[in-house]
């Protein structure tokens, strides 16, 4: 056997698995954060019939795009890739029933509006000020009201629910069999305490749900198990390949995003008075501001001073038109590097901490990630001082509208 230079990368690869709003993707890295493969499948999220608001989550069908996206990255391999470990990042908010043979009963993704005379009611008698004091979930976009709504409108599903997850859970229970919650994850859910880091048995009293209902909490780049005979032969990885917990595909500083500050049910009015490309811009402008919002949170941080340097990622980055919003309204340049790919890249690095494989250059207790490679330049928008100018007048009046919102707004 051939030495290995101390500090070189081992042989073999790093998987992560996001399951994003807009699809899923799998990609695969070297142990020094190189990306080495991604693939790519859009999913939508179609309405139940006759449910106005719902957004439900196709387990089955969207299994089968996770499965593809995995055998397309370990295809495009020269040779048999070795895996290493799997992380699983996801959107947060959405939702997973299990019956109690850890069969799919329901399932939701973030954007699902189903429950509105559910959140409706909880507003209007304290438990949505309840269960924002203890968890930062808002009303709209957290699980009570979801879990109400089945309880109200699928009796006998409910039921049978004998376990609940959010999706980046799901994607490692269908990997391994093993069914837990990680810390992030959970938190997106409205039934977590924030501070203790676990599910709130307050939370659960309050909303009247059972605490069986909800698996062990751990923490991202926990290895939670191995990949199954049954996975394995679904997506071709080895069976016995270590799959960690990754974490939240998105920052989660208060409640900060496009959606909350937007009112989530899509605020055009209807029948709608602009056209798609219009209301599209709104959405991309709703979420600039909502990032300015955040800027200035972090800059009244203590110990962290004024921002610096704004890098955009995911799928906003495959966008010409956003990064140059987002410039406008921040009033400085925004970078758009070659890869994109920030939360696949975390998941991977958590896994790969999770299963001992350190970066080259970065020391065994450095948790900052640091060592590894970072993405290519790629591009950069700069601000236009009309556009700054614009929306520096734009912002102020959508700040106003934002505090003089109903009290569906933080």
């Amino acid at each position: 056997m051939t030495a290995r230079p101390a500090g070189a990368a081992p042989d073999g690869y790093l998987l992560a698995l996001d399951a994003g709003t807009g699809g899923c993707r799998a990609a695969l890295f070297t142990a020094d954060g190189r990306p080495a493969a991604l693939a790519r499948r859009d999913w939508s999220h179609p309405a139940d019939a006759g449910i106005p608001g719902s957004q439900s989550f196709d387990t089955a069908g969207n299994w089968a795009l996770i499965c593809a996206c995995i055998r397309e990255v370990l295809a495009a391999m020269p040779r048999p890739a070795a895996v290493l470990a799997v992380g699983c990042s996801s959107m947060g908010g959405g939702l997973v029933l299990y019956d109690r043979a850890g069969r799919e009963l329901w399932a939701c993704v973030n954007g699902d509006a189903r429950a509105g005379q559910e959140a409706a009611a909880m507003l209007a008698d304290g438990t949505a000020a309840e269960l924002y004091r203890r968890g930062g979930g808002w009303i709209s976009l957290s699980a009570p009201p979801r879990l109400a709504w089945v309880r109200r409108h699928e009796p006998d599903r409910w039921a049978a629910a004998a376990r609940l997850s959010m999706i980046a859970d799901w994607i490692v229970f269908r990997l391994t069999g093993m069914l837990v919650t990680e810390a992030s994850i959970g938190s997106t859910s409205g039934i977590f305490d924030l501070g203790r880091r676990a599910w709130s048995p307050e939370i659960m009293t309050l909303c009247g749900l059972k605490t069986a209902l909800f698996p062990e909490v751990v923490e991202a780049g926990t290895v939670v198990g191995r990949v199954s005979g049954a996975a394995s032969r679904q997506t071709g990885l080895p069976p016995g390949t270590p799959v960690a917990a990754g974490g939240l595909d998105t920052a989660r500083l208060a409640p900060a995003d496009a959606w909350t500050w937007a009112q989530w049910q899509p605020p055009f009015p209807s029948p709608p008075t602009a056209g798609t490309g219009e209301q599209a811009r709104a959405v991309q402008e709703a979420a600039a501001y909502s990032t300015r919002l955040t800027a200035g949170l972090i800059s009244e941080m203590p110990g962290l001073g004024a921002w610096h340097t704004v890098i955009l990622t995911g799928g906003a980055a495959r966008s010409t038109l956003w990064p140059q919003i987002l410039a406008d309204v921040l009033g400085g340049p925004v970078s758009v590097p070659d890869h994109v790919e920030s939360a696949a890249l975390g998941a991977a690095v958590l896994a790969g901490r999770g299963a001992g494989v350190l970066l080259p250059g970065a020391a065994a207790d450095d948790k900052s990630g640091a060592g590894r490679e970072s993405p290519g330049p790629g591009r950069v928008a700069y601000p236009s001082p009309a556009g700054q100018q614009a929306y520096d007048l734009l912002y102020e009046r959508w700040a106003t509208c934002r505090r003089g919102t109903s009290p569906r707004g933080p």
